[in-house]
């Protein structure tokens, strides 16, 4: 996957990833001849323009174009392949969110499709996720704007390219792990790019500066021009500015919520955090659901204390997270926590035993071919307390949680060309406290 930071580029640490942030920036494919292969059938099959398999002749220097040696390795131009349109969709937006296609600002809802050339805009309180065809998944905060650079599969290989172009703001990406050496996932800034191969991380880019953020996985951080290469790990982050790029920096803990079991039955939501050495600042997200997809709010604050807009009642989820004095977001937190309005006739409402109910979601609604298993962990981390296979759509209610500190994924089996591929997504934390007064 690709990022562009300040003159930087972020890329897996794996080799793989690497390659994959050098080929993206090539304007030639690799394609090693195989046999029955020539010049006609390719064109015929993989390029745009038949008559462009002269172009091909004569960089690769071939007599016959009808006889290619097996195993010959094969320059083509980018530019020359055909490729198949791939296409995101909006799973969730909150607020003052658009899409601009061709010049034309369009308005967003939950399912419609986001293509190759879009922009995605989010105004003040606006935030949208997108989902693709593999799973993975963009989400925008506030003041954000993203191209959709690149969302394509190649005829010749059948490798997935998908760029997106961090042009202001923040976005928050989580990569499924790739099945594919050539596939391309790539965010990029004005200064930098990344690639990965799955992992989850933050990135942020204003008109000065850089940063990333790590948060799962390994994230490979170079310059454009790979004059210099940081190779970031879970926890870690990095800074670009003109002509800089910092070492791997240590990510702030997780601040912990002060009464995160307090009932939130105030005019606005009100949190606040411990504040752990080093931190300047801190941001919280509120979310409908646990994966936070669809988030609805957010704030900073340099004392730790927020203020943040009212919700339905119901079980939602707040994510915290400190900022150190360099601008990195610190490694986050999250607790569940009760919205609950009090009417006469409701006073006793908090002990009289009421369900609470804890949706979780990891990705867009019915995926073709595919079941979705959930897992809930307690106390052992190896003895689920809650392991449901067989859903039929990425999200799952549990009700009337304990207590505690729990651990959840979900595993998705797709079901392609007669074979069952399994998808395990990173393990997340969630915080339940008990009611207070």
């Amino acid at each position: 996957m690709s990022l562009t930071f300040t003159a930087l580029s972020l890329s897996c640490l794996s080799a793989p990833a690497a390659a994959a942030a050098k080929r993206a920036r090539e304007p030639f494919i690799l394609y090693r001849v195989a046999k029955g292969d020539n010049l006609y059938d390719l064109a015929r099959r993989h390029l745009r323009h038949t008559g462009d398999f002269r172009n091909i002749q004569r960089l690769n220097r071939i007599e016959d174009p009808r006889r290619i040696r097996i195993g010959t390795l094969l320059r083509i131009p980018r530019h020359l392949l055909r490729f198949m349109p791939l296409e995101a969709r909006i799973l969730a937006h909150r607020g003052p969110v658009i899409i601009r296609r061709g010049g034309r600002d369009l308005p967003v809802a939950v399912g419609i499709a986001a293509k190759e050339g879009d922009e995605l805009l989010t105004g003040t309180g606006g935030f949208v996720s997108i989902g693709l065809p593999d799973r993975s998944i963009v989400s925008l905060p506030s003041q954000s704007r993203v191209e959709l650079h690149r969302l394509r599969r190649l005829s010749l290989t059948g490798a997935l390219e998908r760029l997106f172009v961090l042009k202001s703001g923040r976005a928050r990406a989580i990569v499924t792990p790739m099945n594919r050496d050539k596939d391309d996932f790539r965010f990029s800034t004005p200064l930098a790019v990344s690639a990965v191969r799955g992992t989850e991380f933050r990135i942020a880019y204003d008109d000065r500066r850089s940063t990333a953020e790590v948060l799962d996985g390994t994230v490979d951080f170079a310059t454009n021009f790979e004059a210099s290469r940081q190779s970031i790990g879970r926890g870690f982050g990095a800074i670009a500015t003109d002509g800089y790029l910092s070492p791997p920096l240590v990510l702030l803990p997780p601040p912990v919520l002060v009464n995160p079991g307090a009932i939130q039955d105030g005019e606005t939501l009100q949190f606040s955090v411990t504040q752990p050495t080093g931190s300047h600042s801190y941001r919280a997200q509120v979310a409908q659901d646990a994966g936070f997809i669809d988030t609805v709010s957010e704030a900073v604050s340099a004392d730790g204390r927020f203020d943040l807009p009212p919700v339905p009642e119901g079980v939602w989820f707040v994510r915290v997270a400190a900022i150190d004095p360099n601008g990195l977001e610190g490694l986050p937190a999250t607790f569940s926590f009760r919205r609950q309005l009090y009417r006469p006739g409701q006073v006793e409402r908090r002990r009289n035993g009421d369900a609470r109910h804890f949706l979780f979601r990891w990705a867009e609604g019915a995926i073709p071919r595919s079941t979705h298993r959930f897992q809930l962990f307690g106390q052992n981390p190896s003895l689920p307390i809650i392991d449901e296979p067989g859903l039929t759509v990425p999200q799952y209610t549990v009700s009337n949680l304990m207590p505690g500190t729990y651990r959840w994924r979900a595993i998705i089996l797709t079901f392609e060309d007669g074979a069952i591929r399994q998808t395990t997504l990173p393990f997340e934390q969630l915080i339940v406290s008990d009611d207070e007064q």
